[in-house]
Order: C-alpha cells, then sequence, then structure tokens
C-alpha cells in the first residue's frame, strides 16, 4: 500500500445481528436460568449462523483512498452506513470483513464531548480528552490558551462539566479535537450543532488543519458545507459505495437522489393540507432559466420553481398564491407573493403557476417551501383559504458567483445576496 495515502479502505464490511433481542435473559439470575434448564438450546442459539432476517450490513464492500492534506465529505441519507464507517476509521470497531489503513496520529469527534465526565471541570476534561488521544500535557500546554479561546468557555473552566449547556460542552469538545495537531481528523456532523459563530470557526479551523496537512473526513448533511470545505465526496446508499468524485458532483448526484424519492410522496397525495380544496398543488418541477429541468438552485444563477395546480372552474379568477422560503431555523428567509407583485392569478380546471427568479439571491443551503392558495371574499376583509401546506418541498440552493467575479462568496451569516457597488471620491482640502 502506498505511504502517501492517509486513508486506504479495502472492501470494508460491518454487520450486525438482529431481531434476537427478545430471547435474551434480562437479568443475570435468568441468563443463568437458561444455560442451566436449557444448556443445550442454549449454546444452539448463541453458535448457530444467523439467517437473512437476522442480519443486518450496515456496511457492505466499501473500498476507497484518501490523500495526506485531502478533505473528503462523505454524504448519505440516514442509515446509509456513514457512522458505521467513521466508528470503523476511528477503529471503534472492528469491521465484519475487509480492512482499513490509517497512517498518523486520528482524532475523531463522532459524538462531541464523548470520553467527558460530568463531575470534572472543563480544565480537568481537557487534559483527560487529550490523554486519550495519547497527547502528552506538555504537548497540551503548548496549545492550552489556543484551545480555551477557541471553545469560549475560559470563565468556566474550573466548574463541573455537569453545570455547562449542551453548546458549551460542544464548543469545548470540538476546540480539543481539532487543536491536538491530528495527522487524520474525523469528524461527524460538528457542522450541525452549535450557533453560526461557531459552526463558522469549525470550518474554518477544519480548513487550517488541512492546509498544515492534516487529512479530515467529515460527515454532514449540510449540502453547502460539504461544498465549502471538501475537495472530493463519498456518496453511500443502504451501506455501499455508489459514488466517489469531485464534491460538486457527488452532491448533485445526491440531491438529484432525494428529490426523486421526495417524488414519491407527490403534494397531490399529501393528506397532512389545509383548506376546502376547491383549488389545490398537485405537483412541484424546478428549472433554469432555458427550460432545462434541475434538482437545486445555484447562487446567482436564473431559477424558476413549476407548480400545478387544479380547482373548480367557477373560481377562475382572484386567487392569490404563496411560497414562502424558510430556512433550517425555521425563520422565514423571503416569500413569493402573487398580491405582492400585483399579479392577477386566474385559473380553470388545470393549470401551472411557475414562480420565475432572475438570480437567486439567497445564501446556501436548504429551505423548506410552504405554499398557500387563497381568495378574497368579495365584499369583506376576510380570506378563503383553499390549500396551504406545510413544508410541501424542500430547494437546496448551493453556491455560485452571484458578484461575477469569479469568486465564491464565503458563506457566513448573511440571508441572502444584494447587487452593490462602491464609489471612491477622493477630496482635496
Amino acid at each position: 500500500m502506498s505511504e502517501d495515502k492517509a486513508i486506504q479502505c479495502h472492501e470494508l464490511g460491518k454487520r450486525y445481528r438482529i431481531g434476537a433481542a427478545h430471547r435474551k435473559a434480562k437479568t443475570f439470575r435468568q441468563a443463568v436460568h437458561q444455560a442451566v434448564l436449557s444448556p443445550f438450546s442454549y449454546l444452539r442459539m448463541k453458535l448457530r449462523p444467523p439467517d437473512e432476517s437476522e442480519v443486518l450490513w450496515a456496511l457492505r464492500d466499501v473500498s476507497f483512498e484518501v490523500e495526506r492534506g485531502e478533505v473528503v465529505g462523505v454524504i448519505g441519507a440516514n442509515g446509509a452506513g456513514k457512522s458505521t464507517l467513521l466508528k470503523i476509521l476511528s477503529r471503534i470497531t472492528e469491521p465484519t470483513e475487509g480492512h482499513a489503513v490509517i497512517r498518523g496520529r486520528v482524532n475523531s469527534l463522532l459524538e462531541v464531548g464523548t470520553g467527558f465526565h460530568p463531575e470534572l471541570t472543563g480544565r480537568e476534561n481537557m487534559y483527560m480528552a487529550a490523554a486519550i488521544h495519547g497527547m502528552k500535557r506538555a504537548e497540551v500546554n503548548a496549545v492550552f490558551d489556543q484551545i480555551v479561546d477557541f471553545s469560549g468557555v475560559g470563565k468556566f473552566l474550573d466548574t463541573p462539566l455537569k453545570r455547562y449547556s449542551s453548546g458549551m460542552r460542544v464548543r469545548l469538545g470540538f476546540a480539543v479535537a481539532a487543536h491536538l495537531s491530528p495527522d487524520v481528523l474525523i469528524v461527524d456532523e460538528v457542522l450541525a450543532v452549535g450557533d453560526l459563530s461557531f459552526q463558522k470557526r469549525c470550518a474554518d479551523r477544519m480548513e487550517k488543519a488541512a492546509g498544515s496537512g492534516s487529512t479530515v473526513l467529515v460527515v454532514s448533511h449540510r449540502m453547502e458545507s460539504i461544498l465549502t470545505l471538501c475537495s472530493r465526496g463519498i456518496l453511500l446508499e443502504n451501506g455501499r459505495k455508489v459514488m466517489e468524485g469531485p464534491a460538486r458532483e457527488v452532491v448533485d448526484k445526491y440531491t438529484a437522489d432525494v428529490q426523486v424519492a421526495a417524488g414519491a410522496t407527490s403534494l397531490r397525495e399529501r393528506e397532512d393540507r389545509r383548506g376546502d380544496g376547491r383549488f389545490r398543488y398537485v405537483d412541484v418541477a424546478f428549472s433554469d432559466g432555458d427550460g432545462t429541468g434541475l434538482v437545486q438552485a445555484t447562487v446567482g444563477e436564473p431559477f424558476s420553481i413549476h407548480l400545478g395546480v387544479e380547482g373548480e372552474a367557477a373560481l377562475a379568477s382572484g386567487l392569490t398564491c404563496l411560497c414562502s422560503l424558510n430556512a433550517a431555523s425555521g425563520e422565514c428567509a423571503t416569500t413569493l407573493s402573487s398580491l405582492r407583485i400585483g399579479c392577477d392569478v386566474s385559473l380553470s380546471g388545470r393549470g401551472e403557476l411557475e414562480w420565475h427568479i432572475d438570480r437567486m439571491a439567497l445564501t446556501p443551503g436548504d429551505y423548506r417551501c410552504n405554499l398557500i392558495l387563497c381568495r378574497n371574499v368579495p365584499g369583506t376583509p376576510q380570506m378563503e383559504l383553499f390549500d396551504r401546506v406545510t413544508d410541501a418541498f424542500t430547494l437546496a440552493v448551493v453556491p455560485g458567483d452571484f458578484y461575477g467575479t469569479g469568486k465564491t462568496p464565503v458563506q457566513g451569516t448573511d440571508r441572502f445576496f444584494l447587487d452593490h457597488s462602491l464609489s471612491i471620491h477622493s477630496r482635496t482640502t
């Protein structure tokens, strides 16, 4: 195997035996009772190979290599095998088949704060976690101030960890793991926790680690983070590797698969909706400026949302349609409204509404979209609600060159981009 590779995995597989939990003894007394009274059946149960209904392959036939200094993202749906893969690479569990070779010191951040003791202080937990990772006390002392500054818990270092908030434990856990000079840093969903400022610091730290020669393997459900941080991606599905390649291509494949899966439950079939149903949304699709179908939007590029609607011909005019785009936090990022733009919506029977966006200005992320179709009751301030679907679909927005400068804006706390310019005027006194 090449010494230039930080990680080499060959046909990794991890099998778990399931479905037999109900036969296990709940107490030591019951276990002894089973072994004494039914020794042969007890041994048969323990020694017989499990049948197919009792076997779950969490990982199967997974092979890949990671170069030194490379940042690679592992993505996939829940249950795809991502965490199992990281646990094997972190030597928490052994593979059932295949093998993995990791060269150098490995620091894992699979569950932030794993190994911390609630009765110990923050300071004591720092040294204990470092010792678990093979660091000497002198090595910790050399980066102690950096860890404290990064975590932001300096005032509480001598407070027992049980009195820390969950956010404080998260910050301390990542600060320790990321500042111990690992050759390989393995991170599972750390970018999904903490506030935006902490997430930004985590991303910067991983980029710095990669720039200094460390190898980073990161799992995240936030595709914008994968695109920003990673040069390559690995897509897992049902425990198998289905794609490996440039991060953008792997993310596009994953989001396309998600969109297809989401289409299995179409708007027409959604039952968790409100309204009298005289007009209702029945399907959704996306396209670019030329009408070519898309599965996601790109910052700075034209984008259209196509909504199929069915209703009664007797209510053909005076409709109002709304499409609110909500950030992952639940806050509304923006609302597309026919009322705001002065558009009188008229439909008869079946039709299609097309929302046209000249340039996608939302920052990268996943947006949950709510749909409303209603009408003013003539002569009154009241509204008739025909259809309201919460979380009707998810819109993924990926990074792009909004300003046409050849640079992709770094993700920050902004919610959207604005066209702007700068004028500089020199004055002499």
